[in-house]
This record gives structure tokens, C-alpha cells and sequence, in this order.
């Protein structure tokens, strides 16, 4: 008899993040696309930096919660 597996909670929030981070991360990217069409790509480039900044550190934390959660859920069994 196998047993059933059910996803953890903070499984499912690792899984929210990841998904939700590349959703913007996307978005983000057709709205650079859309503003370099446009041709108000000068006004986006100050912020630039900043943003991918934010986007690294970002993706440290999701790294380091995907972490936490493999080790949780590999104790929990």
C-alpha cells in the first residue's frame, strides 16, 4: 500500500513565489518591449539599475526559501 504525498504549506508558497516572480519578471520584459516600440525607452532606463537589483535579490530569496522548503518537507517525512 503506498501512502499519499500532500504538498506542505510552505511547498505551495515556494511554488506561489516562483511562479508570481516570473509572471512580473515577464511582464516586465513585454512592457520594456512595448516601451522600446513606443519610444519612451529613455524614460524607463533610469530605473533600470534599481530594478535589477531588485530582481537578484529577489530571486536570493526565492533560492534560499526553495532551499528551506526541501529541507522542511525532507524532515516532515
Amino acid at each position: 500500500m503506498s501512502q499519499q504525498y500532500e504538498d506542505g504549506c510552505m511547498f505551495k508558497f515556494v511554488a506561489k513565489a516562483v511562479k508570481y516572480y516570473l509572471l512580473g519578471v515577464f511582464g516586465f520584459t513585454v512592457a520594456c518591449w512595448l516601451a522600446g516600440i513606443v519610444g519612451v525607452l529613455p524614460l524607463i532606463n533610469p530605473f533600470m539599475p534599481v530594478f535589477g537589483e531588485w530582481l537578484f535579490r529577489m530571486l536570493a530569496l526565492i533560492l534560499c526559501l526553495m532551499a528551506t522548503a526541501a529541507v522542511v518537507e525532507s524532515v516532515r517525512q
